[in-house]
């Protein structure tokens, strides 16, 4: 005991050395531990509040997407509204066409659809108008009938109908036939175009479909 005292004694100034270094070791381990933990736990929180956004937006989209959805099927909505309005106004049909089993234009209705070229129109489009309306799957050619008129008014923001458009623009107001030998002033419409376009539209589509039923 006596000898190793009296070693400790003669050489202390390099224990001293080495029991500096060791607790300086020992507490910048310490640090760089707790400092580690802290990076991890902050690594963690990150994550989490990634994973928390990422879901937010999941949500935002989804209903941003379910909103654009319902906005679609109201806007079909008023357009279907606003169709089977516009094939029940008896005026507006009796100034264009007559029933004739089925309707067909009147003098008014083919002066129009001549006036804009209609059966250009029709021809022009053909694939893009009767793919529209197989999405409305008509099984009877009153289905054709209103869904003509439907997928013309539905469509309307089409570039395809920038030339009718531009036509009823500069229309000047047409004096209509009205009984045998009276007339009438009648302004045209884009709501007119599509009425008048639908019917050979229909007859169009019913002459390539044979199965849907006509009697």
């Amino acid at each position: 005991m006596e000898v190793i005292l009296e070693y400790l004694l003669n050489n202390w100034p390099s224990f001293t050395v080495v029991l500096i270094v060791g607790v300086t070791c020992f507490i910048v381990a310490r640090k760089f531990t707790k400092w580690e933990d802290r990076h991890d736990r902050k690594h963690e929180d990150l994550e989490k509040g990634m994973l928390n956004i990422s879901s937010d937006m999941g949500e935002t989209a989804s209903m941003l997407k379910s909103i654009g959805e319902n906005m679609e099927t109201i806007e079909k909505d008023v357009i279907i509204l606003k169709s089977v309005m516009a094939m029940k106004y008896k005026n507006f049909m009796d100034v264009l066409s007559l029933k004739h089993s089925p309707r067909k234009l009147n003098d008014n209705g083919e002066r129009i659809l001549s006036d804009i070229n209609g059966d250009e129109f029709l021809q022009r489009n053909k694939n893009f108008l009767f793919a529209k309306i197989d999405e409305q799957r008509p099984k009877t050619a009153l289905d054709v009938e209103l869904a003509a008129n439907f997928v013309l008014l539905s469509n309307m923001n089409n570039d395809i109908f920038n030339d009718l458009k531009i036509f009823v623009y500069n229309a000047p107001t047409y004096m209509m036939k009205d009984g045998e030998d009276g007339q009438r002033p009648y302004d045209l419409d884009m709501n007119d175009i599509c009425f008048v376009l639908s019917l050979p539209l229909r007859d169009m589509y019913l002459a390539e479909h044979e199965e849907i039923l006509t009697d």
